[in-house]
């Protein structure tokens, strides 16, 4: 969805994007990778068939990666 503008599910473009906020005492849509760092991650809804997609920015990737909290999957 993020890049074709189609929902994968039902085909149609009625796509909206809602930004990643950091909300009072912790709230909100991020991953917190230190004190005082945070990756925000960005939603995608289809508004015909409610399907939604999470994406994080290429550029916070890595800082992810890097982040003492993160435990590599293999």
């Amino acid at each position: 969805m993020k890049y074709k503008k189609v929902c994968p599910k039902c085909g149609f473009s009625n796509i909206v994007r809602f930004e990643s906020e950091l909300g009072a005492y912790g709230t909100g849509n991020y991953i917190s990778i230190s004190a005082l760092k945070n990756v925000y991650i960005h939603r995608y809804v289809c508004c015909d068939c409610g399907y939604v997609e999470e994406w994080i920015d290429k550029d916070d990737l890595k800082r992810i990666k890097e982040s003492k909290k993160a435990d590599i999957v293999e």
